[in-house]
């Protein structure tokens, strides 16, 4: 920490200040010190450690992610939605100013911005290329060398491009005003994404603070609207597409969807989910918006590059590994059959099994129909996802986190904790530890899923009354 420079502290302590006097006389003095606290430790998290400093960084995430848990769920703490919302509100603007320290994902998508700016795809050539062949524009070597991935096509859809085009717009190569325009984009995602979900929570007789379950998650600030991680936009066309699908808005449903899939392919897992709600009627005339809209939006970014990007897409499945679970564990059997890493079969192969594993979780959902409880089926779908993949960074939860208002599974709280033990992967101290960590992390996390899975599913299939068809 003493070789940060004063300023990081001087930011600091003048943000929990402004914060404090915003608070001192809003609320009862139990309420105002959770609040001062959960706000301290997500701005020391945002200002001070490094991406390698896991005490610094699993400390503080631990304490506001208590704070969280009890102004959320605490019976004698909550606050009206007003003061949640502005708590919401206050953490993510105070945190706009600090550069991304525990990723370093933001270089490469002001190197994707910049390279629209100046007529070049994205998808043309590698980062490497340039290197070699001289920089154009704002681009440079100090740039260039902070890029995690100089070796790799991009893998960012159209949704995120736009969004890098736009910071570049804005930053002139200046990589804090870009951090700065994007978190300012993503914070206004997250808030549009509280207000859909609590607004699905009115319609269906639930409680609206619910919706701070997500809004007020410390993995959602720090990894979406701090790390800059695209799946804050993601899950806000997904909050919209939920919302509609209860209203029987038929288009902006579709759109929706379709948008959230140009940001992040993962929401495809969704679909056979949405199938068994809307019936076939229904749901052909939903894929048929969400196709022409998918080739608007997806067909003209990768059409002259389409390898370039498959490529990227197979990369991710077949060579890139971090924090698995059942992985893993198949890894090190590959090493025991095979001598040596055995993961471009292993991975291919665990996708295989998740994908056996969302088809039987869709043929025996008991809520088949009820469109209240496709948020819970959603979740047990995307959890087997991460289940089996081979690379499950923090901010992957955040899907998981976003159905937690309509769900409540227990698993999901504990696990976007634990998932955090994972940035002890870059601290060289824990390295001889990693297997400690990882049954820390996946132990209560694997067998609470399974438990809560076989409760949900096992559960008496609603009434036909009960689980009308929603008709567009």
């Amino acid at each position: 920490i003493s070789s940060l420079p004063f300023s990081a502290y001087a930011g600091f302590w003048r943000d929990m200040l402004l914060l404090y006097q915003a608070f001192e006389f809003s609320m009862n003095s139990s309420s105002a010190i959770l609040v001062i606290c959960f706000a301290a430790c997500l701005l020391f998290i945002g200002y001070i450690p490094g991406q390698d400093e896991f005490l610094q960084i699993i400390v503080p995430y631990s304490l506001a992610f208590s704070c969280y848990l009890l102004l959320c769920v605490g019976k004698k703490t909550k606050l009206s939605f007003k003061y949640l919302m502005i708590v919401a509100i206050a953490v993510r603007l105070l945190l706009i100013p600090a550069l991304p320290n525990l990723s370093d994902d933001v270089y490469r998508f002001l190197w994707d911005g910049e390279l629209w700016l100046n007529g070049i795809h994205p998808l043309a050539y590698k980062p490497n290329f340039y290197a070699s062949q001289g920089y154009p524009g704002h681009l440079d070597a100090d740039l260039y060398h902070s890029l995690n991935s100089p070796d790799y096509y991009t893998v960012y859809p159209t949704v995120c491009q736009l969004i890098f085009v736009l910071g570049a717009l804005i930053a002139q190569g200046k990589i804090a005003v870009f951090a700065s325009a994007l978190g300012i984009i993503l914070s206004l995602s997250d808030i549009v994404s509280i207000l859909a979900i609590s607004a699905m929570l009115k319609a269906w007789g639930s409680d609206q603070r619910l919706a701070f379950l997500y809004g007020l998650h410390p993995l959602v600030i720090i990894e979406f609207d701090h790390n800059l991680h695209m799946e804050g936009i993601m899950v806000m066309f997904l909050s919209l597409f939920l919302l509609y699908v209860s209203q029987n808005k038929v288009f902006r449903s579709a759109f929706m969807f379709t948008a959230a899939l140009a940001t992040k392919l993962i929401p495809l897992i969704m679909l056979p989910y949405i199938l068994s709600r809307l019936g076939w009627q229904n749901f052909l005339k939903f894929s048929t918006i969400a196709v022409s809209a998918f080739l608007l939006l997806i067909v003209p970014f990768v059409w002259n590059f389409q390898f370039n990007f498959t490529e990227s897409l197979d990369l991710y499945f077949r060579t890139f590994e971090f924090n698995g679970s059942l992985y893993l564990l198949a890894r090190e059997i590959g090493f025991v059959v095979k001598g040596y890493n055995w993961i471009s079969v292993i991975g291919p192969i665990l996708s295989f099994c998740a994908l056996l594993s969302m088809v039987w979780i869709w043929y025996a959902d008991p809520g088949k129909g009820l469109v209240k409880r496709l948020p819970q089926v959603l979740s047990l779908a995307f959890t087997t996802y991460l289940v089996f993949a081979t690379t499950v960074h923090p901010w992957y939860l955040g899907i998981l986190v976003f159905f937690l208002p309509f769900t409540k599974f227990k698993y999901v709280l504990i696990w976007s904790y634990t998932i955090f033990f994972s940035y002890a992967f870059y601290d060289k101290i824990w390295v001889g530890y990693q297997a400690l960590i990882l049954i820390a992390e996946y132990g209560p996390v694997l067998a609470l899923f399974i438990f809560e899975m076989l409760n949900y599913l096992h559960k008496k299939r609603p009434h036909r009354e009960d689980a009308a068809l929603i008709r567009f």
